[in-house]
């Protein structure tokens, strides 16, 4: 710690503390390094109840002494143990962050970590006060002391993520003394804490772009996720809609994917109904108006009594449950996307909904406010009798502000003074409790109240909650949160939407043309290829010669042209179906000018795909080297990779009511295998296309067959694909397929390579008890796996 001064230094040491409180980091003070101490028995039934293995904390709170290296404390096994600095690298380092600690390494003393905890400590001097926020992460449990005092308790099984758990440190000026104790039941052992910082635009775009594509690989065939499926087709009008929100374009296959789903599977469930208002808001002119106005209408219907809304049905099947803040939330939403495509809600409706809410605000209390004074606070709960908590908070104060912005001055003003009281308490709530680590007040929900302060500050026009940055904080949180996969949360096809709401800020009023997501990009490398070729699209590509390496260029310039370029007499797109094994096309040729040099020409070509797959660009480049020379030199490009997965046909509208229409499940046949892997054949007509039969991969001529109690007339025969979805697109899988109809063979197919895609088979002028189907070829790079189908459905109204 810097010393006093002396007196005649006095004017100087005060403007360095006053340019300290302006800027933390001209004064950043190091950490001190960290010390550990253990292994000491740990209890998971105990949990915080294992006693401390001090006497008092007392070394451990401000200006305390902190640990004694000199006193020894019973540890596991009645061996003493003693404070010393952890091994190197982690006890070298006093930056915040020194990687993640292995307990095993940086303590050489635990060797064995099964039901085991230790505890590491480190000081921090300071001269000023100072606000510390640091994200933390453990493997398992974790608590936290700072200056003595318990600020973090999680007595939980997990792998080490940072962000599992954030803290704000208030650092007084002298030594602070931050204490943790790290538990294991068994298995990875360690800890780390970084200090975040803001993400920079660049950082939350491509956690953006992660998550949306992680979300479009995720979507199954029919346009479901296969997530809340009591809700029907509610999760998928919310993908869509936090899509669209994204920036993908309302003719993505993806989001009409999802739509289509929707409307076959409906729901009459509040939120199913909310969800389908916002999707078709968000759509605009593509939306389906007539669909949205017959939702709207329902959910005026449903409003209760008392103002809120509740379930009309339950997914559970009973009717009688009491109406919640949280369906009231969704209804606020999506009646105010329906009134932007001009769908009119009744006033009444907006008045009652905000009399229910009012109802469902907490006893208001006096508190010391972290920021000075008392001030009262009050939150909101899911219905009377619950507990308040941070996501029912934010829906209630996002409920009151939607209606307000819809009827304004036509509400009571007994309401409005009550809905202004509840919105100054219900922020300072937030402000006392924000954390962006759980959903203050209930363990669950996290993500759904990461959004609900996103949308309230939003819809409030706050730049900070709490005195704190909310967006910066936040984004910085989930960036460094977000799986490596590109998902979020313990329940990713929820908690993945919820925070891609929040990065986006997608409840801000927008003005102007909503922003899309860039096409994706393509570029080979120099390191197989002469030619640097790139492409941009997505059904439609543009391709360009980007550069030529080096050696091409000293190889093939006439002399004196080095650097002007080569004298190019023609450009070859070609392209390939990696579905296939047939060599590549010529897809086009770009005429150049072998009479002078090139110089910064990019040849161009434009291409329309049709169907949907993934292929293989590449280009030939025909160069004119010298005068007297016979032949052009060819150059070549890196074959590279497209996929094309935006071709959306009247066929894949279908897909959503292929499974009620399969006669194969309304008779179910007898069904026979060649193999099969662990699972069973009967998952060729479950319905359900997360399951699927495969035959083993040393099956070399695998086939299934299916008997019917009687012969019937054929119909489209339509054949998926093992794991139709686009994540799977490079798994091994079915390319040819021989049909055979009572034990003969009537056709052999192609089967189309596209995951996303179904092969029809014409069986209608066919009657038959037996189909067989042999597999023939295959396509794809997976080692080791089969190959099959996840539905086999035979239809008539196609």
């Amino acid at each position: 710690m810097v010393g006093a001064p002396p007196h005649s230094s006095w004017l100087l040491w005060s403007l360095w503390l006053w340019v300290c409180s302006l800027s933390p980091a001209l004064a950043q003070e190091p950490w001190s390094p960290w010390s550990g101490i253990g292994p000491f028995p740990y209890s998971w039934d105990k949990g915080a109840e294992n006693p401390l293995p001090f006497r008092t904390l007392e070394r451990f709170e401000l200006d305390g002494a902190g640990p004694d290296p000199a006193v020894s404390h019973k540890g596991r096994d009645k061996l003493k143990r003693s404070w010393s600095r952890l091994a190197d690298p982690f006890g070298a380092s006093t930056a915040t962050d020194v990687g993640r600690i292995e307990i095993v390494k940086a303590l050489p003393e635990t060797t064995d970590v099964q039901n085991a905890r230790v505890f590491l400590h480190r000081s921090y001097t300071t001269a000023v006060r100072r606000r510390l926020p640091l994200m933390l992460g453990s493997d398992d449990g974790v608590r936290v002391w700072w200056n003595g005092k318990l600020c973090v308790d999680q007595q939980v099984q997990r792998a080490l993520k940072v962000g599992d758990a954030l803290v704000e440190l208030n650092a007084a000026p002298g030594m602070n003394h931050l204490l943790v104790e790290v538990s294991q039941v068994g298995g990875g052992f360690g800890f780390q804490v970084i200090e975040p910082h803001e993400a920079p635009p660049a950082a939350v775009d491509e956690a953006i772009e992660r998550g949306v594509r992680w979300l479009l690989d995720e979507q199954f065939i029919d346009g479901s996720w296969d997530a809340h499926a009591g809700y029907r087709g509610g999760h998928a009008a919310y993908t869509a809609y936090v899509l669209l929100k994204m920036g993908v374009p309302p003719e993505h296959p993806g989001v009409r994917k999802a739509m289509a789903y929707s409307r076959t599977h409906g729901g009459d469930f509040t939120y199913s109904a909310a969800c389908d208002v916002l999707a078709l808001a968000e759509m605009g002119d593509r939306g389906d108006r007539e669909w949205m106005e017959r939702r709207v209408d329902q959910l005026v219907d449903w409003q209760e009594s008392s103002g809120l809304f509740g379930y009309p049905l339950h997914p559970d099947g009973n009717a009688r449950h009491a109406p919640d803040l949280s369906n009231t939330l969704f209804v606020a939403l999506a009646f105010k996307a329906a009134a932007s495509r001009e769908v009119k809600i009744p006033t009444k409706t907006w008045q009652n909904m905000v009399k229910g809410t009012l109802r469902n605000i907490g006893r208001s209390r006096e508190i010391e406010l972290k920021n000075g004074g008392k001030g009262e606070i009050a939150g909101f709960y899911y219905w009377p009798g619950k507990a308040v908590t941070g996501s029912m908070t934010t829906a209630g104060l996002s409920i009151l502000k939607l209606a307000e912005g819809a009827a304004g001055k036509r509400i009571a003003r007994g309401d409005r003074t009550k809905m202004k009281e509840a919105r100054a308490r219900g922020l300072a709530w937030l402000g006392e409790n924000l954390d962006y680590s759980k959903n203050p007040g209930e363990g669950g929900h996290h993500y759904f109240f990461l959004y609900g302060i996103e949308r309230v500050a939003s819809l409030l026009g706050l730049n900070e909650i709490g005195g704190k940055d909310w967006y910066a904080e936040g984004a910085n949180y989930l960036i460094t949160i977000q799986d490596a996969a590109g998902h979020w949360g313990k329940a990713p096809k929820v908690d993945t939407l919820l925070a891609l709401l929040f990065l986006k800020r997608a409840s801000l009023p927008l003005s102007g043309r909503r922003s899309s997501l860039p096409p994706p990009t393509y570029a080979s490398s120099l390191d197989g290829g002469d030619v640097l070729l790139r492409a941009q699209g997505r059904s439609r590509l543009s391709m360009y010669v980007s550069e030529f390496s080096q050696a091409a260029l000293q190889a093939h310039a006439r002399k004196g042209e080095e650097m002007e370029g080569l004298r190019i007499r023609k450009v070859e797109y070609l392209v390939q179906d990696a579905g296939r094994k047939d060599p590549p096309t010529l897809l086009g040729t770009i005429a150049g000018d072998p009479d002078v040099p090139s110089g910064t020409k990019r040849f161009p070509y434009s291409h329309a795909f049709h169907l949907n797959g993934t292929w293989y660009l590449s280009c030939r480049v025909h160069v004119a080297t010298e005068v007297e020379a016979e032949t052009d030199v060819i150059l070549t490009s890196e074959p590279i990779g497209v996929t094309v997965e935006s071709i959306f046909n009247t066929s894949h509208r279908r897909y959503p009511g292929d499974v009620a229409a399969n006669r194969f499940r309304e008779t179910p046949p007898k069904l026979e295998v060649s193999s099969s892997t662990p699972g069973t054949p009967t998952s060729v007509i479950d319905g359900l296309y997360r399951t699927s039969w495969t035959a083993k991969a040393d099956d070399t001529e695998p086939w299934i067959r299916l008997t019917l109690r009687r012969p019937q007339r054929g119909g489209r025969l339509l054949l998926t694909h093992a794991r139709p979805r686009l994540k799977h697109s490079g798994d091994r899988r079915v390319s040819r397929v021989a049909v055979i109809l009572d034990k003969k063979l009537k056709l052999v197919v192609e089967v189309d390579p596209h995951v996303m895609t179904k092969t029809e088979i014409d069986l209608r002028k066919e009657r038959f008890k037996t189909l067989e189907l042999r597999i023939l070829d295959s396509i794809g790079t997976t080692a080791g796996a089969g190959v099959g189908f996840s539905e086999i459905e035979l239809v008539y109204d196609r």
